[in-house]
């Protein structure tokens, strides 16, 4: 009796075994061509009353995070294909000293001498908000803000997949920072500099020191690490349209590395957190503003022209099957 007890249960698994559902295979995300929307009739650029240069960014789609294989990658930078559907200004530069003194009247910088055309730092991501309060009430033609991480990330890239957006590799006539430390990689058991190796500055350096990526952005790798308004969470393989990060959490993000960060640290992908009470003289902030009505209409403009060519192309790729 036990032996046919047993022999049911055999039976009974092998079934079960045989018709149990297969988990559908989940394909990994690749890097994808960017698409990036052409406004041609969009102000480029345009000075506010602070005299910081603000240059337009288009909407568009692009592979946030980096892949695998990518030297220097960190855990935490899944790919994943994100959407930005309205475009925005963001600073050419870092907020400078300049421009801290001329709003807030303090001087909180530890790198004073380096002069009031470097990255003001050494300020909490709090006081980064009371400059910015104090901005959009000088200025209420615009809405003045950090950048979300995706944001921060399609601008710092500017249509690139590489891991810079000057491509593989940095030098210390590009990025201020340790250069002591370039990028790396693993072969064969042993890690081996991928990029030249430069001097370490030790501190910062005044912005527009440096050549700009395509959209015209000084300083998106090193100098200082730059505030983003997200929560730090991780990140999802899913496709993501506007993400603004969660609504709660401990640490907020910074990204761009800073001058005494090693090669890995200033890459595009690369990401900091850190809670919004602490301050340090490796981290900044550059701003983004809102489009106004006139822009935005400008550009809906444009996304509708755009849409309408995409549907006349489909349907004629139906006509031809």
């Amino acid at each position: 009796m036990r032996r046919i007890f047993c022999l049911f249960f055999v039976c009974l698994f092998f079934l079960v075994s045989c018709h149990s559902v297969k988990p559908e295979r989940v394909e990994p995300v690749k890097v994808m061509p960017p698409k990036i929307l052409s406004v041609p009739d969009m102000p480029p650029s345009f000075t506010n009353p602070l005299n910081m240069e603000f240059v337009y960014i288009p909407p568009g789609t692009f592979t946030q995070g980096s892949p695998k294989e990518e030297p220097g990658r960190i855990e935490g930078e899944d790919l994943h294909q994100t959407t930005l559907t309205q475009g925005f200004y963001m600073m050419a530069t870092p907020v400078t000293q300049r421009h801290w003194e001329q709003l807030m009247g303090t001087y909180p910088s530890l790198f004073s001498a380096c002069g009031l055309e470097c990255p003001v730092e050494n300020i909490s991501w709090h006081d980064k908000q009371d400059f910015i309060r104090a901005l959009n009430t000088l200025d209420p033609t615009r809405r003045y803000r950090l950048p979300t991480e995706a944001q921060w990330e399609y601008a710092a890239r500017a249509g690139t997949t590489t891991a810079f957006h000057f491509g593989d590799c940095i030098t210390i006539d590009q990025v201020n920072y340790d250069g002591r430390y370039p990028l790396r990689e693993k072969r064969n058991y042993f890690y081996v500099n991928v990029c030249p190796i430069g001097e370490f500055r030790q501190t910062t350096t005044p912005v527009k020191s440096f050549p700009p990526n395509a959209f015209g952005l000084y300083d998106m790798h090193g100098n200082v690490m730059e505030a983003c308004q997200d929560w730090y969470d991780e990140y999802t393989s899913e496709p993501l349209v506007d993400p603004q990060g969660p609504e709660m959490g401990l640490r907020r993000v910074y990204r761009g590395g800073a001058w005494n960060s090693d090669g890995k640290l200033v890459r595009s992908a690369s990401r900091g957190r850190y809670t919004p009470e602490h301050w340090s003289p490796q981290r900044g902030f550059r701003l983004v503003a809102e489009l106004n009505d006139v822009e935005r209409a400008i550009e809906n403009l444009v996304k509708e022209k755009d849409l309408d060519k995409t549907l006349g192309r489909e349907a004629a790729k139906k006509t031809e099957e």
